[in-house]
């Protein structure tokens, strides 16, 4: 049985906040929530942190370990992404009788769509007793204030490497202005990518801004279900065929 107690978390402008009512969380704009925890580098740590520049809100968030990294190139990818907290509170809650603290991932607020708390781990460690109580309590609080609430895990290899290496073209390259109309106008119907990068030169600039537009979704392939499930390695799909996306994006 879990049972809520209390949030501390900071806020700039505002400072720290300790020990509130759950319920304070609902005036709380996530883009104001700075991290109440902050991940500190040791000598002999199995877990690579830094930060990621979010293509979508221009933000850094960020990430504690490789996985975290993918969680947040995932939510990128998803378009309806505006804000993502990183350590966002910490949680006082009790379960089975017993008090813990509790420092979800992060906070994500979407457009159009309920909050998101998300805490990021193995599938190894999930069904722990420790991730059990903790999630759980993760959970309880999602549901007092309304929000979605996921654990994330590692997702499909061949699905984590595509977007790892569309990740790397998330930005606007070089000469996508004049470049991108022309590859739009030749999805009308498919093509195969090859085909189509013979519609336009150089080459060495159209390929960055073909990728752009994949991890932007103005394009896609008719074998990709979202969000991006591929079946390979990070260069499966450069003999698919592309087609233009029903969502197509002004360029």
């Amino acid at each position: 049985m879990t049972q809520l107690y209390s949030v501390s978390y900071v806020t700039n402008p505002g400072g720290i906040t300790e020990d509130a009512p759950v319920t304070d969380l609902l005036r709380v704009p996530v883009s104001t929530i700075s991290p109440v925890r902050i991940p500190r580098s040791y000598k002999g740590q199995l877990h690579l942190g830094g930060k990621y520049l979010f293509e979508t809100t221009g933000q850094h968030v960020i990430f504690e370990s490789r996985l975290e990294q993918d969680a947040l190139r995932f939510l990128d990818h998803q378009r309806s992404v505006l804000q993502v907290a990183a350590q966002p509170i910490m949680l006082k809650f009790s379960f089975n009788g017993k008090n813990y603290v509790h420092y979800p991932d992060f906070l994500i607020e979407r457009q159009c769509q309920r909050n998101l708390l998300m805490n990021v781990r193995t599938k190894a460690y999930v069904s722990t007793p420790q991730a059990v109580r903790a999630f759980s309590a993760a959970q309880s609080l999602a549901d007092a204030l309304g929000w979605d609430y996921e654990t994330w895990s590692e997702p499909l290899t061949a699905m984590n490497l595509n977007l790892r290496f569309l990740g790397g073209f998330r930005f606007r390259p070089y000469g996508f202005l004049d470049l991108a109309p022309q590859l739009l106008r030749a999805c009308d119907q498919p093509i195969r990518l090859d085909d189509l990068c013979e519609r336009a030169r150089p080459e060495v600039l159209v390929r960055p801004v073909l990728f752009h537009l994949l991890w932007t979704r103005c394009v896609r392939s008719p074998a990709w279900p979202p969000p991006l499930s591929l079946s390979g390695h990070s260069r499966s799909f450069l003999s698919g065929s592309l087609s233009a996306s029903h969502e197509l994006r002004s360029v």
